[in-house]
């Protein structure tokens, strides 16, 4: 949870290899168009962050502006 709410990712996986442990995977993929709010409540839930080249400059300015 964060700030009372569960966040939800776009993609999620979980494996069991080989080894018997099993893994998960929470990915979201960011656009220009997120607020910081919503970034940041993404990665306090430990989701991986990934964007497209032509949008990382924009989510770079979402999270050194506070937008």
């Amino acid at each position: 949870m964060v700030r009372g709410k569960i966040p939800l990712p776009m993609f999620g996986s979980s494996t069991k290899p080989v080894t018997g442990k099993r893994a998960r995977i929470d990915l979201e993929l960011a656009t220009g168009h997120y607020r910081l709010r919503n970034l940041v409540a993404k990665v306090l839930a430990g989701f991986s962050i990934f964007a497209h080249g032509d949008e990382v400059s924009k989510l770079r300015k979402v999270w050194t502006n506070g937008n």
